[in-house]
């Protein structure tokens, strides 16, 4: 407060920080705090790396650590978030930075950072998240549209709650922040931590594949997907599947866990001869595409009961 007088006139002025302003500040002063830090703690990178493997040697954690999800025509493996997490923790000194930069009624907008401070590299994205959902039933929500899923059926818009909007908060804040992380560990260790992940879980299914095809059917029920939802998208009875395909459902249950996708949009947009691109940093996923995905939901896991087959050309 700031009182100023002059010729007999007074005058009296306010001078502050604006949200943005302190939000600046604080982000400054965590990245220097934690620069410093860095500096008396550097990161020993094949120490990491052992670290990294030996996480990828550990059957529970390998088979969470890729999903598979459609995109378009086509059909995209990538890391997962829960895989994302064990790099960093791994690689050490990578600052994560989430602040919220605008929210209104219907929109929020969220600032994610992943700062390596050793190497001075930061990465960020802003996320916008509009608050609204899709639903089937629209009983006692507000509507602000309505739209046709590819079964011909009425999906409405409707405003969503604030644990609705924290929901897909934390799906796109954990897709930015794993899709950004990931660009501060070098290529080479996480192919190879890829590899090794893939090794794991292939033994590990093939140790007793029906105990691991009914844990991943068990997953899939926790969700509202019931082993003849599952069947839709096998195109087959799930005990005939085969090793490969349990791998699959495993890598779809994953995407659809860390709010990927969902399982309607799965079994929408099955893919029968595309191409799986692998897309190992998930830097071909495009900004729009992230922010398109919602996060996993009950009320629209299960596809109608129709026929799951190729399209009609």
């Amino acid at each position: 407060m700031t009182i100023k007088e002059d010729l007999g006139s007074r005058s009296i002025s306010q001078t502050g920080s604006t949200a943005s302003e302190m939000v600046a500040a604080q982000t400054e002063a965590e990245v220097k705090a934690g620069f410093a830090l860095a500096q008396l703690n550097k990161r020993n990178e094949e120490d990491a790396r052992v670290g990294i493997l030996r996480a990828c040697g550990n059957p529970v954690f390998a088979e969470k650590s890729i999903y598979k999800k459609p995109i378009g025509k086509d059909t995209i493996r990538g890391l997962s978030i829960r895989f994302a997490e064990e790099m960093i923790r791994n690689w050490r000194n990578i600052k994560v930075i989430q602040n919220i930069i605008f929210d209104s009624a219907r929109v929020r907008i969220v600032r994610v950072i992943c700062y390596d401070l050793e190497a001075n590299i930061p990465y960020s994205e802003d996320i916008i998240i509009e608050k609204t959902v899709e639903r089937k039933s629209a009983v006692g929500r507000e509507v602000l549209g309505e739209r046709l899923n590819s079964y011909g059926e009425k999906i409405s818009i409707v405003v969503a709650t604030e644990d609705e909007v924290k929901v897909k908060q934390g799906a796109n804040v954990s897709k930015a922040i794993r899709n950004n992380s990931l660009r501060l560990i070098p290529s080479h260790i996480l192919d190879e931590a890829r590899i090794k992940c893939e090794e794991t879980a292939r033994t590990k299914i093939a140790s007793d594949p029906m105990a691991f095809l009914r844990k991943v059917l068990d997953s899939f029920a926790k969700l509202g997907i019931t082993p003849s939802d599952v069947e839709k998208y096998l195109q087959k009875p799930p005990m005939q599947a085969r090793q490969d395909d349990i791998a699959d459902l495993q890598q779809v249950y994953n995407a659809i866990k860390d709010g990927e996708t969902t399982w309607a949009k799965v079994l929408e947009t099955r893919v029968q001869d595309g191409e799986i691109v692998e897309d190992e940093n998930n830097v071909g996923i495009s900004a729009d595409e992230i922010n398109d995905l919602s996060a996993g939901d009950p009320a629209t896991h299960t596809a109608p009961d129709k026929p799951q087959g190729k399209k009609n050309q």
